[in-house]
């Protein structure tokens, strides 16, 4: 995402819009000479073009005189823009109200009370292009791709992102209610979720042995364009043979910050081509850097920034993609402020593909060496409101069976009866966990088996990057990949 702020290109893009609302702006002619003491330029205007403001200043004056409620400027230029970029038929641009505008800036920096995930508007969906990690949303298991349906019973449909920021953020500690879709099973999922502090991460850095190092980037934000040069070159002067990069669920960010990335990873040349028309501009690293292996773990949240670096890593020769097909989203958005009071618009300007010349949107990258991690759903923690003991019925006892079942016990059916089967696992769970049980579940119970619950599902470990640490090693061994 490119960022522009100029007052100059924001007035350049509203001129047509701000000629078409001049009151009683009927325009016949092809030039149209405003006064130069009132501050006003003279513009040409086609013929084609003085026809259509002439409709558009007559429908606005319509609207003016006879709507049944008092309608401003304001509204009407924000509504005209609002409806161009919606006449685009491009899912990734929009309109942003200045309230809109404030809280999607917010999204590349900060810290806010939420649940820990990124949106952007597709296809007209609310889609979550991220997930953080150690997030409540991580936690309770959605995931990229995943669709918001509703926020505390407020239909999302129609609605943009920061719509539904603005009901999924909120004070640590405090719930909300979710409706989610996963397109990819048709499964809708509702869900409590408790919102946390979150602090956007930018990397996690970590050494492997034998001169290998693990750095993962959460998203391409201003704070990770300042880290990753200075980390990266702390680690070539230690002597780094080879890198593994997690680019998995990142969402993209800030081109500038991922082609800065680029050009510590890729020798002197084409980093990302972009292509507007019949217009194309290479973006190319003039440094010669030395080059060292790396290994980049890619998946479906892998987008946008994310599969430009990933891409320049391996059409340049530097390294493998490891992991599952990415997301696809192969275009660059500009923000632009509209000024005072207006706003702004998320413009697509660009589309991109890689050095090797590979479009991205709606295809994405295939890895090099695919691995699919099946899905594991944690189920919801219980949670005490009574002690429970045989003969008991409820959504309590339920969730403690559906717990236990997860972690392998015998509970018999998952009825939210506690029966002698059920009573027999929770028997099995207490002594495996040296917890004294006496019949009946008691609230230090119930939380070990939610521990228990997020314990097993880390204990799986993450075979992705398991497979990334190994063909790296191999790399850096045998001199060759695979």
């Amino acid at each position: 995402m490119r960022r522009s702020t100029t007052r100059k290109t924001a007035l350049t893009m509203l001129l047509v819009m701000i000629l078409a609302l001049i009151p009683g702006g009927v325009m016949h002619s092809q030039e149209l000479m405003l006064p130069q003491e009132a501050g006003f330029e003279s513009v040409v205007l086609t013929k084609e073009q003085a026809e259509l403001f002439r409709v558009f200043s007559e429908v606005q004056d319509l609207i003016r005189e006879y709507h049944t409620k008092d309608i401003s400027l304001d509204l009407l230029y924000k509504g005209a823009i609002r409806g161009m970029m919606e006449a685009l038929g491009d899912r990734y641009s929009q309109y942003f109200t200045p309230e809109q505008m404030e809280d999607w800036v917010s999204d590349l920096e900060g810290e806010y009370g939420g649940i820990g995930v990124t949106i952007e508007l597709v296809d007209g969906m609310l889609m979550i292009m991220g997930v953080f990690p150690g997030s409540p949303a991580q936690a309770a298991g959605l995931k990229a791709g995943d669709v918001i349906v509703s926020v505390d019973s407020k239909d999302m449909k129609g609605r943009l992102p920061s719509d539904a920021a603005v009901l999924l953020r909120g004070d640590p500690g405090t719930a909300v209610e979710t409706i989610f879709l996963r397109p990819s099973t048709g499964e809708l999922r509702s869900l409590k979720i408790v919102r946390a502090k979150i602090v956007q991460p930018s990397m996690e850095v970590k050494g492997l042995g034998e001169d290998l190092h693990y750095i993962r980037v959460m998203q391409f934000s201003e704070e990770a364009g300042t880290s990753f040069p200075l980390v990266v070159g702390s680690l070539r002067s230690l002597g780094m043979k080879g890198l593994v990069l997690d680019l998995r669920d990142n969402p993209g960010g800030l081109v500038n910050v991922c082609v800065e990335m680029a050009s510590h990873l890729v020798p002197k040349g084409p980093i990302v081509e972009l292509v507007r028309k019949d217009l194309k501009d290479v973006i190319e690293n003039p440094e010669d850097i030395e080059p060292i292996p790396v290994v980049v773990l890619i998946n479906g949240g892998t987008a946008s920034a994310s599969e430009i670096l990933a891409g320049a890593i391996r059409d340049r020769g530097v390294g493998v993609l490891v992991g599952e097909k990415t997301f696809g989203k192969g275009c660059i958005q500009t923000l632009v402020d509209l000024g005072d009071d207006m706003g702004g618009v998320k413009l697509t300007i660009a589309e991109y593909r890689t050095p090797g010349g590979q479009a991205i949107e709606d295809e994405g990258l295939a890895p090099d060496y695919p691995l699919t991690v099946p899905e594991v759903k944690i189920p919801a923690a219980p949670k005490f409101k009574r002690i429970l003991r045989r003969g008991m019925v409820g959504l309590d006892v339920l969730a403690v069976q559906e717990n236990l079942d997860f972690l392998g016990y015998e509970v018999g059916e998952l009825d939210g009866v506690f029966g002698p089967k059920t009573a027999g696992a929770v028997a099995a769970f207490c002594k495996a966990h040296e917890l004294d049980y006496s019949g009946s579940v008691s609230e230090t119970m119930m939380n070990v088996v939610g521990v228990a619950c997020i314990q097993k599902v880390k204990d799986l470990g993450d075979p992705i990057k398991e497979k990334g640490i190994e063909i790296l090693r191999n790399r850096v061994q045998s001199g060759g990949w695979e």
